[in-house]
């Protein structure tokens, strides 16, 4: 017990023997306060699954809503009163300002509407287990902010710890999101890494984890992270373990002054009975909501951001792939005679990234390595074979290459 608490008590028991006009001493208070500490019941963890109301608790797996009771050992609640359903109960009129918000994130497209809401089903529901993590990326006052406030709600304020991304890459700074639903990774700066804390952590694997003054542990983090950033976060793993797990949503529609409502947080808080409601109601079958981030993970949106931070994925654009290994060589090295932009891949790629005006391409090995990857983006598999100690490749160039051959 804390210092404070420990005083807490200790007040109460001087109350209570005063109510009584009892006789006290110090040395009675403290013995008194010792012997509560030794037969009250130790306090428990609340459930995960438990979303307090200011009114009650709401059974996140479940939709069930019960009172408040002692054996849930819930301490803190959101604030916000839990109403009960309107007869035809939907999120246009009965949760009118999240709809606006989210009407204006997706560009009033409905198919991104319902991978937006996919995405925070996957925070509600804590499905860490689907093993991807979001990225929200846009100029500021695009609604972003509003985003991760939505999606704290959901997970819960006291499930909710933020975090910095390379705290990710650290044993140490990895100590504060153990035991959290949710990881946001809020306004993050330019990161450019391998991306090596937030793979193990969405990949399920366990971690090691250093906190001060304790020993060291390894543990599995069960929680969904979300970051959001004016620019896209640049990863140079190149297995393909992070992109296979970044789900990436664009936010481009930035409100205007005129139309910044200063209120919206709290007015949405206040529907967040309806939100839950009807993300469970849409997403009775969770599968639906994954195949939904599967579409934004693969979509055109999210190859965009890709080809903008990777100027590999970038230059396969210029490409065709053959089913065998019979295209462009390789051909690094430094002579130029034998191999020119006609005849190797890899000059290719040096054209590109003179014509595109990106500094300092990638030597030979690298390239190589990270045009598998970039391959499989656009759903084509890169091979290679050796023909006289040479490599030969199966890509070749398209019509597309002529503005910068």
């Amino acid at each position: 017990m804390v210092s404070g608490q420990h005083n807490g008590l200790s007040r109460e028991m001087v109350a209570i023997y005063s109510e009584h006009r009892a006789t006290f001493s110090k040395r009675v208070i403290n013995n008194a306060v010792e012997a509560l500490k030794v037969i009250a019941e130790p306090m428990g963890e609340p459930s995960g699954d438990l979303l307090p109301f200011a009114n009650g608790a709401l059974d996140l797996k479940t939709g069930e809503f019960s009172q408040h009771t002692p054996e849930n050992w819930i301490t803190t609640h959101n604030g916000i009163e839990y109403t009960p359903p309107a007869p035809g109960e939907n999120i246009r009129d009965n949760a009118p300002n999240f709809h606006k918000w989210l009407e204006h994130a997706a560009g009033k497209d409905p198919r991104k509407m319902m991978r937006i809401c996919a995405a925070l089903y996957m925070i509600m529901a804590n499905r860490y287990d689907w093993q991807m993590f979001i990225e929200a990326t846009g100029d500021g006052g695009s609604g972003k902010s509003t985003f991760t406030h939505i999606a704290s709600l959901l997970a819960g304020k006291q499930n909710t710890v933020s975090a910095e991304m390379t705290s990710l890459d650290d044993a140490g700074g990895r100590a504060q999101v153990v035991g959290s639903r949710l990881i946001v990774l809020a306004d993050q700066p330019k990161y450019t890494g391998e991306g090596t804390g937030i793979k193990k952590i969405t990949g399920g694997d366990p971690v090691e984890i250093n906190p001060k003054y304790e020993k060291r542990f390894t543990t599995v983090i069960r929680a969904v992270v979300l970051a959001t950033n004016n620019n896209p976060m640049i990863f140079t793993e190149r297995a393909g373990g992070v992109s296979r797990r970044r789900v990436i949503f664009r936010f481009d529609n930035i409100v205007s002054e005129a139309e910044k409502d200063r209120e919206l947080p709290e007015k949405i808080a206040a529907e967040i009975p309806v939100i839950i409601r009807r993300l469970l109601a849409n997403f009775t079958d969770p599968e639906k909501a994954r195949a939904l981030l599967l579409e934004q993970r693969d979509g055109d949106e999210a190859l965009a951001i890709k080809q903008q931070t990777d100027p590999v994925i970038e230059f396969c654009q210029f490409l065709n792939f053959l089913e065998e290994a019979r295209g462009l060589m390789m051909g690094g090295g430094g002579d130029s005679v034998k191999y020119t932009t006609r005849n190797s891949l890899y000059r290719v790629y040096l054209a590109f990234m003179a014509y595109a005006g990106r500094n300092k391409p990638l030597n030979v090995a690298e390239f190589s390595k990270a045009m598998k990857p970039a391959a499989k983006v656009y759903g084509h598999e890169y091979i290679t074979r050796k023909v006289n100690g040479v490599t030969q490749t199966n890509a070749i160039t398209t019509d597309d290459c002529d503005a910068f051959l």
